[in-house]
């Protein structure tokens, strides 16, 4: 009996190690994935950065040039160098003619709510636009997707206006434009192409969403409160996963950076109806 306990004794230490075994090596293997996994998404990320920062550099000239020309009122051949093409912006105007119109489209930090940032641009894709009966629709069947930043542009004399949705108090008219400039310095072009909100009623006030779905104030990332003005249409299966899970298209440098002030909106000006359906 006793040689029968003794052999039962080993064959339970025996399979004791076993398991603390596989254990063991199960769990080094577990770390050596997560590294793997890790190295992955780190060398990703950083591969997306330098992708965007080549094609920063390469539009850069483009956009300021553009934006020096809007700023000094040139109404003809208001002519920006690409590397691909010579851009001509046809028409500028400066404001409305009517007085209501001016109020409507033309952006004021002065009519915001008191300290509040502007430097907080969110995103929808752009598959959700799928109501094949409206001009939200029929406009992004003619628009194109940044292979950088996966955003959704449309094309008018070979200047691209990213697709944005807007608050009803820049009106009600899809395919309208607007030159906006950033605090660092950055102005590029964006076209009405989604409504933030009702429709039904024009609310001078409803430049965005200051709060989310629950009522609780938006903040950036610096912790301050912030508005979001501007919803940058784009396609979710092109933009880079960083900036998908940072919610912001301030992720990349040219709109403004996740940290700082170079973000918040400084101009918005109205340009005219590039798009009609």
């Amino acid at each position: 009996m006793n040689q029968y306990r003794s052999s039962i004794t080993s064959v339970s230490k025996t399979m004791l190690i076993a398991l603390l075994s596989s254990l063991l090596l199960a769990n080094v293997s577990y770390a050596a994935e997560q590294q793997r996994r890790h190295e992955a998404d780190a060398a990703e990320k950083q591969q997306t950065i330098q992708i965007f920062k080549s094609a920063y550099e390469r539009t850069k000239s483009e956009n300021a040039a553009l934006a020096l020309a809007l700023e000094q009122n040139i109404a003809e051949n208001a002519v920006a160098t690409a590397v691909e093409s010579i851009v001509t912006e046809k028409q500028y105007v400066d404001t409305p003619e009517e007085e209501n119109a001016t109020e409507r489209v033309s952006y004021s930090k002065e009519r915001l709510p008191e300290n509040i940032e502007t430097n907080s641009f969110f995103c929808e894709d752009f598959r959700g636009l799928n109501v094949p009966s409206t001009p939200i629709y029929r406009l992004q069947q003619e628009c194109f997707t940044e292979p950088e930043t996966g955003l959704r542009y449309y094309l008018s004399d070979g200047v691209r206006y990213y697709c944005v949705a807007l608050g009803n108090a820049y009106g009600i008219d899809i395919g309208d434009t607007w030159i906006v400039t950033l605090a660092n310095g950055e102005s590029f072009g964006i076209i009405y192409a989604d409504y933030k909100h009702s429709i039904e009623e024009i609310d001078p006030f409803d430049f965005g969403d200051q709060f989310d779905i629950y009522g609780n104030q938006l903040y950036n990332y610096d912790g301050e409160p912030v508005m979001n003005v501007l919803e940058f249409v784009f396609d979710d299966q092109t933009a880079p996963k960083a900036m998908i899970q940072a919610g912001t298209m301030t992720y990349f440098e040219r709109f403004g950076n996740l940290y700082g002030d170079g973000g918040n909106i400084t101009k918005m000006k109205y340009l005219e109806r590039k798009w009609v359906p």
